[in-house]
């Protein structure tokens, strides 16, 4: 590590070539030349006399030495570069080494700039030559004694940019008044040069001062529009000029160094909000017209608080008036947060009140919620949560370098051709045999290796192979099926695997390698046993105390994953929620989303197991940036007072103007990595937020700094996607180390039966409030409209993040995710990303396998480079290769009688266990098992529309390729013991949420409930991992099979319910029968259906058929669409009717708003 010493000469030095210089001069001017001894002998030039004096011009330092240098450093006062604008950033005394930003070297070339024939950039203003500054100085000096520009001099050297200083500060500044300069701090530095380059230059400072504090008005008053305004805003005439009483409010708002919290660890984030992103009431606000323009009539409403009727969740006694309540109805959560008025929770005790709080003795206890394996560090894993704080006795994030991690490899022997006739496996051969072999496939397996996978030397000889027993009941043709012995292989991770094309080929004396595709991470997790986010003993931690690769409070590493080990009991720690919305125009000229305004709400003291009514400390802050419709780019002056004269914005550092986008970018990651949540949570954030932040990002160059809003130091990400309006980017690649919950994503998957998932309409249906719209189109008019617009429009920001946390507790997102991913084993971050049951399935198996007593070798995720390279693009969605469920026929009409509506519990999983399906137990063609190599089939048309088909034709050709149903002799498989095991702790569940709700305890009952729905999830979703194109544990036949079970239990159901109970059956989808009761009687349609379910039970004995529904009126439309009035009976017996559609056109999210309305009318009719 070198770094430049400074090479300036002493006064001494300086006198000595000034006497030089002088001498020879006039020894010119006199006409001789004069020699060494000055007797003008001998004719010598300067150049001969000239002794150079070279020293170091790089100084070495050891890793002990540079850590002492960084510390000095940091120590003295932070070095902030102007880049543009005002807008700076810390340098924090060290090299940011950790990883390549990419091509940050490159300068993106103002239009402005002068270059020359050979399109090379002018060099900057910086790069004067030290005579024109020393002459600038002298001129500074001048002019300074003569008394002129004091009103420049005066904004730069005011009070206010005085800070307290350090004795040697002090006493340099000190030697800088002997020499004449009235500066003092490094900052005061920068604006002298300043100073001193204006007058070089011959810039009249004082006439540029007040042009900037003028107003503007009296010379554009002529030209001022007057279009219609707002009905809600007030009407202003003429902007204002700021008060000095104004002025030293906003003076006190800034957020400085010594208001900010202490840190937790010397090197976190002093760069963030304490040292630049600040309110910049002289760059952002500005003595500016202030235009009204038009907007649209949503925008209007949306500006119009008085215009929006206040819908409350339940009546209350002490409502807020409406005129007081701030737009989209969110005032009552907008109470004073004065610290002595707020009854806040210690983080610390809050939730780890039932147990015992984890100590850190010698191991260290980690609550891990995401672990993170980087692509270009190989070999080294990231374990991100939570550890307690031993001095502040409450959680702080933390983070666990594992190094060493292995990759383990199974080398399928290939059975020698003298030996194929006596041996079918390698397992039956003798021992002295086995050995031979061993030796062959460890020879061609070093030569495969070495040097093309393990690189350096010292590793090339301590890669372990050995011979170990191991079990297949999967799909490859070239593995036999049952116990067979493999070539175990282990090396460390940070080397890569071999290529799928050669694992697929073989070698000399093996036939295939498996294993290759298996991530270290995957690795990590199954062998560690470590079942979802939880406590973790880490033995051998050593504290990271320089050169942090996360943003975490603390830091440790470990040698060995095997120092990692899961441990129980111990409640779960708070978590910190951060509820993040943003406001993006598209840009006219760049036709690019840019970011104009966001809002953050933080909640502290979440209970992650969900059921906790105790609340935490709820804090905002906001930013903007001038977006306006007339073009300017400064806010009008009377904008800062107005928004912070707000009670939402009085609170300190709650509201940041910022004078550009890149500033208010800067601000955001400050404040994001300060607040340090463990959750970020928005609206559409996967598929929108988090790209358009990216993208604007890296429009800027900001390199890594994206990586701020994650807890894992990043270098540039490259986007997947190149797009129009912003770029696509790997979410996986984004979320390291902070989970990112999308309330989007989890209403899909929770709320099938909604129509729509806009933020606006799950408002309404979820909170019983209302959000008005408003355009994007419309954002510069209302920035442009007033300050009172001004003020609503981020009032309209910080709603939305208001509303998304509370949609996000009131679809618990959070415990429903976290008990998924504990079912499964999976990662917490995972879970909560779109479309991803098929991954949780696979992890859940992947361990019930490694769990077993008979050790599996599992299917890989890409069995070969073509398998890999199709399933990286796109997947369009394909017809299933295997029939689907059964539909019956509707015999179409209205039935104004009671209609029974009896549906199979878990129809899938419970056939799995009524029957013992499993990889295992099935014996299935390799055939079948491999047809997916063609053009998949035409799924058979059990449930289309066309009730020309004939059905009976269809049900052969679809099971002409079913296999056959297990012998009853065979063993229990791996998938009914799973399923048995969730459907039984369910049930255990269910029992104990009863008798909690007996009890009143609500809060244990909501955390049993949220348990017994991620069972329910899980279990359910068992069939479709196995009938998934792309999953891992993808199998055809046995999902065929399933499939094929399932419509022969239906038509099962529907012969007893008419053969052997004389009832008609209406129709009949999938798992469920609708039977007519020809009865007007409620009482007489229980007693049928409660007839029809004991009688089909019999038949069965883990498959229960019950009544689900009773419909008083229904109207069969055709297959899956019908309309119906549903039964609903409380405790009491009270009896209410309630509608339900499905399939209809007034369902279809996309059919217009009008014929829903039309259709929806009809039916009430």
């Amino acid at each position: 590590m070198s770094r430049r010493s400074s090479r300036a000469s002493g006064s001494g030095g300086r006198s000595d070539a000034l006497n030089e210089i002088r001498r020879l001069r006039e020894a010119k001017l006199n006409g001789r030349d004069e020699d060494d001894d000055g007797a003008g002998v001998k004719k010598v030039s300067r150049i001969e006399t000239y002794n150079a004096k070279e020293g170091s011009i790089y100084q070495e330092l050891n890793e002990d030495e540079y850590n002492d240098l960084v510390r000095k450093r940091r120590e003295e006062l932070p070095f902030v570069e102007d880049d543009e604008g005002g807008m700076g950033y810390y340098d924090d005394g060290e090299e940011q080494y950790f990883e390549d930003d990419g091509d940050l070297d490159e300068e993106v070339v103002d239009p402005d700039d002068d270059v020359d024939p050979n399109n090379k950039k002018r060099q900057s203003s910086g790069a004067l030559s030290s005579a024109y500054v020393k002459r600038a100085k002298r001129n500074q000096r001048a002019k300074l004694g003569t008394g002129t520009d004091q009103k420049i001099t005066h904004m730069f050297f005011s009070k206010s940019s005085e800070k307290p200083r350090s004795a040697p500060a002090a006493a340099a500044s000190s030697r800088h008044a002997k020499q004449g300069t009235p500066y003092h701090t490094p900052d005061e530095v920068y604006l002298y040069f300043l100073t001193c380059l204006f007058h070089f230059l011959d810039i009249d400072l004082d006439s540029m001062l007040d042009d900037l504090t003028s107003n503007p008005l009296d010379a554009s008053l002529s030209r001022a529009r007057k279009p219609p305004v707002f009905p809600s805003s007030r009407s202003a005439t003429s902007s204002q000029h700021v008060s000095s009483s104004d002025r030293q409010f906003m003076q006190e708002y800034r957020p400085s160094a010594t208001t900010t919290t202490e840190r937790d660890d010397t090197d976190d984030v002093q760069d963030g909000v304490d040292n630049g992103y600040e309110f910049d009431d002289d760059a952002a606000v500005a003595p500016a017209r202030e235009s009204r323009v038009e907007a649209s009539a949503a925008t209007e409403r949306a500006l119009n608080s008085s215009s929006v009727p206040f819908v409350a969740e339940k009546p209350v006694d002490d409502v807020v008036p409406v005129d007081s309540v701030p737009s989209n109805q969110v005032g009552e959560w907008w109470n004073p947060t004065n610290d002595a008025e707020v009854d806040t929770i210690d983080t610390s005790t809050a939730i780890a009140a039932d147990g015992e709080a984890p100590a850190l003795n010698d191991d260290l206890q980690l609550f891990w919620t995401d672990a993170v394996e980087v692509r270009d560090r190989p070999g080294k894993l990231y374990l991100i949560g939570k550890t307690k704080d031993a001095q502040g006795g409450g959680f702080k994030s933390c983070c666990v370098i594992v190094n060493n991690l292995q990759r383990y490899l199974y080398v399928v022997p290939r059975v020698p051709d003298q030996h194929k006739e006596t041996y079918s496996t390698m397992g039956d051969m003798p021992k002295d045999i086995q050995q031979q072999l061993w030796m062959n496939m460890h020879k061609d397996i070093s030569s495969l290796l070495i040097p093309s996978c393990i690189t350096d030397r010292k590793d090339q000889q301590t890669f372990r192979t050995k011979l170990v027993d191991r079990n297949y009941a999967f799909d490859l043709p070239d593995l036999p099926r049952g116990k067979n012995t493999y070539l175990k292989v282990k090396y460390p991770a940070r080397y890569a695997a071999p290529h799928a094309d050669v694992c697929a080929k073989g070698g000399p004396s093996f036939v295939r390698i498996c294993g290759a595709s298996v991530r270290p991470l995957e690795t990590f997790l199954i062998r560690r046993k470590l079942l979802g986010p939880g406590w973790l003993r880490i033995s051998g931690a050593q504290r990271v105390t320089t050169n942090h690769q996360s943003y975490c409070k603390v830091e440790y590493e470990t040698a060995s994953p095997a120092h990692v080990v899961p441990i129980h009991g111990i409640p779960s720690p708070p978590l910190t929620v951060l509820s993040l919305s943003i406001k993006t125009c598209c840009n006219p000229h760049s036709h690019k989303h840019e970011v104009v305004a966001f809002s953050a709400v933080t909640e502290t003291n979440i209970n992650p197991e969900g059921g906790s009514k105790s609340k935490g400390k709820i804090s905002h802050f906001s930013g903007i940036r001038p977006f306006m419709a007339d073009g300017h780019q400064r806010f009008p002056e009377s904008y800062g007072p107005t928004a912070l004269a707000n009670d939402r914005f009085r609170a300190p550092q709650s509201l940041s103007i910022e004078m550009n986008e890149k500033a208010l970018l800067n601000f955001l990651l400050a404040r994001v990595q300060r607040e340090d949540p463990d959750v970020i949570v928005g609206h559409n954030l996967q598929g929108y937020t988090l790209d358009v932040l990216m993208s604007r990002m890296d429009n800027f160059k900001m390199g890594g700094m994206w990586s701020r809003l994650t807890r894992l130091r990043r270098g540039l990400l490259a986007p997947l996607n190149q797009g129009e309006g912003w770029n696509e980017y790997r979410l996986d690649d984004m979320s390291n180390g902070r989970l990112f919950c999308d309330t989007f994503v989890a209403a899909k998957e929770l709320l099938t039966s909604q129509s729509t998932y806009s933020l606006s309409h799950l408002v309404s249906t979820q909170l019983q409030k209302t959000r008005v719209e408003v355009e994007t189109t419309d954002i510069p008019a209302i920035l442009s409209s007033g300050p009172d617009n001004f003020v609503k429009f981020i009032h309209h920001t910080l709603d939305d993040a208001m509303f998304v946390l509370h949609l996000m507790h009131k679809l618990e997102v959070i415990p429903l995710t976290k008990q998924l991913a504990n079912l499964c084993g999976y990662l917490w971050t995972r879970t909560l990303q779109a479309n991803k049951r098929a991954e949780r399935i696979e992890y859940l198996l992947l361990h019930e396998f490694d769990r077993s007593k008979h050790k599996f070798i599992v299917p890989e995720k890409f069995r070969d480079s073509k398998q890999s390279s199709k399933s990286v693009g796109k997947k369009k969605r394909e017809p299933a290769g295997y029939a689907g469920g059964m539909v019956f026929a509707p015999k179409k009409g209205l039935y104004d009688n009671f209609v029974v509506l009896l549906d199979f519990n878990s129809l899938y999983p419970s056939i799995i266990r009524e029957y013992n399906i499993c990889f295992t137990t099935v014996e299935r063609s390799t055939l079948n098992a491999t047809k997916d190599a063609g053009p998949a089939r035409r799924k058979t048309n059990l449930d289309d529309d066309d009730d020309d088909e004939d059905v009976d034709e269809v049900l052969v050709k679809a099971e002409s390729d079913v296999p056959a149903l297990p012998s009853s002799s065979c063993a229990e498989g791996v998938l009914p013991q799973v399923i048995k095991r969730l459907l039984e702790s369910r049930k255990l569940v269910k029992q104990q949420l009863k008798a909690e709700l007996k009890a009143g305890n609500i809060e244990k009952s909501q955390t049993l409930d949220i348990r017994q729905k991620a069972i329910k999830l899980t279990a359910n979703s068992m069939y479709g991992c196995l009938g998934f194109r792309y999953s891992r544990f993808y199998a055809r036949p046995i999902a065929a099979l399933i499939t094929s079970t399932g419509r022969q239990t239906l038509q099962r159901a529907q012969e007893v319910a008419e053969q052997e109970c004389g009832y008609d059956v209406i129709y009949g989808d999938t798992d469920s029968i609708m039977v007519d009761s020809r009865s007007d009687q409620l009482e007489h349609a229980k007693r049928i259906g409660r007839e029809i379910q004991i009688q089909c039970n019999k038949h069965f004995k883990l498959l229960e058929l019950e009544v689900d529904y009773i419909f008083k009126t229904i109207l069969l439309l055709n297959k899956k669409k019908y309309a119906s009035l549903v039964v609903k009976e409380t405790n009491d017996g009270v009896v209410t009717y309630e509608k339900e559609v499905k399939g209809l056109d007034m369902v279809r999210r996309d059919w217009c708003v009008l014929s829903k309305v039309v259709g929806n009318v009809v039916l009430d009719l």
